[in-house]
């Protein structure tokens, strides 16, 4: 799972905050999505799973955080996974 930072968006686009970009090392407002894949380890090749948008501070309630949010993602994702998957 990694959240990814988009820097490209208008003004008036749902979702802008202030994320995390890892590129620039710094916190920037723009747009955040929370990506999840699964590695098939023999060929060591990524394959990405569901992705979502990361909620805006506002949009969550305050005792809701990002690493909450994060997890809720997770959970919403593994029963949808085959069985052959191990670990997440």
């Amino acid at each position: 799972m990694d959240g990814s930072f988009l820097p490209k968006s208008g003004r008036a686009t749902a979702g802008s905050d202030r994320y995390w970009n890892g590129c620039a090392s710094r916190v920037e407002t723009r747009l955040e999505v929370s990506v999840i894949g699964a590695v098939k380890v023999e060929t060591a090749i990524a394959y990405a799973l569901p992705a979502q948008q990361t909620l805006t501070h506002t949009e969550l309630p305050a005792e809701i955080s990002r690493m909450d949010q994060s997890l809720y993602h997770l959970e919403q994702v593994r029963p949808h996974l085959p069985s052959q998957v191990r670990s997440i």
